[in-house]
């Protein structure tokens, strides 16, 4: 059955005289009170195809098809039937089925052979009639396989023969076609024939694999940007994760750490309730190392001196504070003052209770103290990677100097932390003074050696020194007791490597390209401008950003950039394997986000209603036809009057990354309100990959649109194709995106995403180039680095049958334009609440009928221009001016006529349509029809004649109410939705 061909035929049932169904009075009553006719009943005809098989042994196969229901005695039928004429003399047989639907009763039926149908196509026949058998009992009907005569008076069905060839798609990669006729009735010459077709595309999916490949690499490079910042501004504040980061980084490492302590007292007197423990006095050991030994100094205490009484062996509650300093270089001259040593708090131990004997190199919990006051380390000292360190232990970093020497001071100050009295007691200190010798001076004794460059440490001192009492000048000299000992570590390691920032410049550019850009181009200047001189991060008061903030964002940029990954390869994979289609059941999908929702690409075409044929030899009288590909040449096709096409889709929006706090344009307005760098950097990072997944859908959406059009311009069925090749060259390809989601809730969200989305796609130019074997469209910067050229390659034959420039390497421009208005009863709602959502639905139609009235003047200004439909623009540009004023005035309705002259300007302009709502489904598909139904009886106002003549050919999710809040010429038939049959029902 593959290579069978297909042919339409529209039937309508003559001499059968259907009754209605039986009623009872009361029945009758409420039927009169709706002003129903009883006796009209509703039919509707059942068509099964049973194939036959080809090969022994194989099954036979059963195909069923149905018609719209129509309300006559002797209906005729809208909706064609599809069915495949075999190409051999298999023994296929039709049965058709006339069926009164309110009670399924089966009115009349025939059996007709498919070698008879396909016979009379191939002669030309116009009209088939088949005798139709009034139902008796089950009998089943003779098979019809030869002409019979039919009286004036006998039942019979009129097979119209529809000869419409599918139309070719050489630049659109289609699959899963499906195409419908129809033949409406005329009050000219005859039935108004009409086909649609609708298909799934390639670009789909080829399209986000192209975008996502190219966003990859830029948000990669903005991703290593950030990390360069991050890293950058680490070697600022010198705050790294561990040693070996900050070695690497060029920084000194300097590690101080603080053990235990023995034998502590108060300031050296003996507690007055209790007779001090008799002790043998400790003997220092000096640390086994080439630099100085530790030593007591003279140092100002840090609290005033107060009369405190000296508590009990057993009621002291020590803890150390850490201070590191560095001496300043000398300065020259012999009036410089002495180089000082600016000292830094470094941090302080947990406080240890009653104990003169404290632990604190052990991890354990750290004892409950009220006034420990919060002291920032210079880095972590706890990292899950490499040895232990002590529980007290602390790193701290500073750039290395590479060719000079230098000195300092580690201070550990002994504190009593007296918790009733809630104070802090001096017990004493220890200073350790450090040195690092990179090279010899003048002022050195000739014996000195430098430290081995080779060696762990270049200064290292482990072990027990004593604790002298502060402000005491005579532990300068020896002549004071010390008051306890503490095990101290401070180990120094210099860093190989040379300390300085990355620049920013290279990868900076990333920050310029088109994608991170506010898609409005003035508020993008604005923001720009206002952000000029910010490349340091710093916070309102000037002070650097934490750290861990930075951190953050770098961490969401990796998210951002592995998700996109995942995503690149599921697109692959769905393009690879040809699964284009994504359902609006996988909206929600993260993998998924890039596809459009239900993307289909629908042709629309109306048939000339008196088409000039030649007769084939032994046809009937009646006029004839041809079928597509038969190899006839005295016979034509329908004649052709018009075609259009049109894209649907669900809204461009990231339904993974939710819809509660903010869409794309509520994230431009952030980054233009935000007064510090961190809410500023977080709202454009969101911002970026959000728009990213949105405009993947939009683009993928224009690149089917244009093509799809431009195949038209390329129809030889097409008059004045090069003109509009020229125009678009001249003036950009204008893309109408007609809205359909209401302006509150969730899917005010997706209005803020599809306007960013939309409005983005001006940075996009197509140009085309020759096409060789291996070449596919393809995506690149343009040159300029504010755009992205969309490269279509072309066979050489159609290449050179295009207007010069475009062969040269023009671009055409995208103008793109959209243009909304909720209709569902989510609408309703925010016109009666007064919704903020009606603003923006409002200022997006102002900017597109600004947008289209500027191409429309250009478009009048050209040299040459044609109208492939309708008249001139203007007159409509003028309704649309009056329509846009009293959208002004009246907030509260729904402006739908809006939608349908802006449709009318954008065709008349030769540009293309898209028609989206939520998910591209329910009031997509009623948009649609409207637009056909429009077409077809060449209105541009909406008439009740059209609504009577929308066809219940499909199921929507509407319940009753929510089809009573659509405007009117959307409301699809109430045979048509949910929960509703055709029974008892107009």
């Amino acid at each position: 059955m593959a290579d069978d061909l297909v042919v339409s035929f529209y039937c309508a049932c003559s001499n059968v005289n259907v009754r209605g169904p039986p009623q009872s009075f009361l029945q009758g009553a409420l039927a009169s009170l709706r002003g129903q006719s009883p006796d009209v009943p509703e039919c509707q005809l059942l068509i099964e195809h049973l194939s036959q098989a080809t090969t022994a042994g194989a099954p036979s196969s059963l195909r069923m098809y149905e018609t719209e229901i129509a309300k006559s005695s002797n209906p005729s039928f809208v909706l064609g039937i599809e069915l495949p004429l075999p190409t051999t003399s298999v023994e296929d047989v039709v049965h058709i089925s006339l069926v009164r639907v309110q009670d399924k009763l089966s009115i009349a039926s025939c059996v007709v052979a498919m070698r008879y149908l396909a016979s009379q196509v191939r002669l030309g026949a116009p009209v088939i009639y088949i005798p139709l058998t009034l139902r008796k009992g089950h009998t089943t009907p003779p098979t019809i396989s030869s002409p019979a005569m039919l009286g004036a008076k006998d039942p019979a069905i009129a097979l119209t023969v529809a000869r419409i060839r599918p139309l070719a798609h050489p630049l659109v990669p289609t699959q899963h076609h499906l195409m419908q006729t129809y033949s409406f009735p005329s009050t000219t010459l005859g039935p108004r024939r009409v086909a649609e077709e609708i298909m799934e595309v390639g670009y789909h999916t080829r399209i986000p694999k192209l975008f996502l490949k190219h966003m990859h690499a830029e948000l990669q490079m903005f991703t290593e940007l950030w990390h360069v910042r991050c890293e950058n501004e680490r070697k600022r504040q010198l705050i790294f994760d561990s040693d070996d980061d900050a070695l690497a980084a060029g920084c000194d490492v300097f590690h101080v750490a603080v053990l235990e302590a023995r034998n502590l007292k108060l300031d050296g007197i003996p507690p007055p309730t209790a007779p001090a423990p008799t002790t043998t006095a400790p003997t220092t050991t000096a640390p086994t190392t080439t630099a100085p030994a530790p030593t007591s100094m003279t140092m100002s205490p840090n609290t005033a001196a107060t009369t405190v009484t000296s508590p009990t062996a057993t009621a002291i509650n020590p803890f150390i504070r850490i201070s590191f300093g560095e001496t300043d270089k000398p300065e020259a001259g012999p009036d410089a003052p002495y180089p000082a040593t600016p000292m830094q708090d470094v941090g302080r131990t947990r406080t240890e209770m009653a104990t003169c004997n404290p632990v604190w190199g052990t991890h354990r919990r750290t004892s409950v103290a009220s006034t420990s006051p919060q002291m920032k380390k210079m880095a972590t000292s706890l990292s899950a990677d490499g040895p232990k360190k002590p529980a007290s232990s602390y790193s701290i970093y500073r750039p290395s100097h590479r060719v000079c020497n230098s000195k300092g001071v580690v201070q550990f100050s002994v504190y009593h932390e007296a918790i009733s009295r809630v104070m802090e007691v001096p017990i004493g200190h220890v200073i350790v003074p450090w040195r690092i010798l990179k090279l010899k001076s003048t002022s050195m004794s000739p014996d000195t050696t430098l430290p081995d460059p080779d060696a762990e440490y270049v200064f290292d001192v482990d072990d027990w020194v004593p604790i002298y009492p502060r402000g005491d000048r005579r532990s300068m000299l020896g002549g004071v007791e010390p008051v306890g000992e503490v095990h101290i570590q401070v180990r120094i390691k210099c860093s190989k490597a040379k300390f300085g920032l990355v620049s920013e410049t290279a990868l900076g550019a990333v920050d310029q390209t088109p994608m991170f850009r506010l898609a409005d181009k003035a508020k993008d200047h604005e923001l720009r401008k206002r952000n000029k001189h910010s490349h340091i991060r710093t916070e309102p008061d000037g002070a650097p950003i934490p750290i861990e903030t930075l951190a953050k964002h770098v961490a969401n940029l990796d998210g951002h950039l592995a998700d996109l990954e995942k995503m690149m390869e599921d697109v692959a994979d769905r393009d690879a394997s040809k699964c284009w289609f994504r359902s609006s059941k996988e909206k929600k999908e993260l993998l998924v986000q890039p596809l459009a929702t239900n993307l289909h690409l629908s042709y629309f075409r109306t048939f000339a209603e008196s088409p000039v044929r030649r007769f084939s030899t032994g046809a009937s009288s009646f006029r004839a036809s041809s079928l597509n590909g038969i190899d006839v040449p005295a016979v034509t096709l329908d004649v052709q009057d018009a075609v259009t096409a049109t894209v649907s889709c669900g809204a461009p929006t990231a339904h993974a990354l939710g819809l509660d706090k903010h869409g794309l344009l509520d994230l431009e307005d952030a980054m233009l309100a935000a007064t510090d760098a961190t809410s500023f950097d977080a709202a454009k990072h969101a911002y970026m990959y959000r728009k990213i997944l949105c405009v993947s859908q939009s683009l993928s959406v224009l690149v089917t649109t244009f093509l799809a059009q431009l195949e038209l311009a390329l129809s030889p069925s097409t008059r004045d194709g090069m003109a509009v090749l020229r125009q678009w060259t001249s003036i950009g390809f204008l893309v109408q995106w007609e809205s359909l989601v209401s302006s509150q809730g969730h899917e005010l969200r997706m209005l803020s995403d599809a306007w960013v989305a939309i409005k983005t796609l001006e940075r996009f130019v197509f140009q085309f180039e020759g096409q060789t074997e291996t070449s596919r469209i393809r995506l690149t910067t343009a040159h300029d680095g504010k755009g992205y050229v969309i490269h279509v390659p072309l066979p050489s034959s159609t290449l050179v049958a295009l207007p010069g420039p475009l062969q040269t390497g023009a671009t055409i421009a995208v103008v793109p334009v959209l243009f909304t208005q909720g209709i569902n009863e989510m609408q309703s709602l925010a016109n009666m609440m007064g919704t903020t959502g009606w603003d923006l639905q409002h200022k997006v139609n102002q900017k597109a009928f600004k947008t289209l009235q500027a191409y429309a003047a250009s478009y009048t200004a050209m040299d040459e221009h044609v109208h492939l439909e309708g008249s001139a623009p203007i007159a409509a540009l003028q309704t649309l001016t009056s329509l846009l004023e009293a959208e002004t005035k009246a907030a509260a309705t729904k402006n739908t006529r809006l939608l349908l002259e802006a449709s009318d300007v954008v065709r008349c302009l030769n540009g293309g349509r898209v028609t989206f709502c939520k998910s591209g489904k329910d009031r997509t598909a009623m948009s649609i029809t409207l637009d056909q139904m429009r077409r077809v009886h060449a209105t541009s106002s909406v008439t009740k004649d059209v609504e009577a003549l929308v066809k219940p050919v499909a199921n929507y999710s509407f319940n009753a109410l929510q089809r009573k809040m659509l405007p009117k010429m959307y409301r699809p038939p109430l045979e048509s939705i949910q929960g509703m049959a055709a029974k008892g029902h107009t």
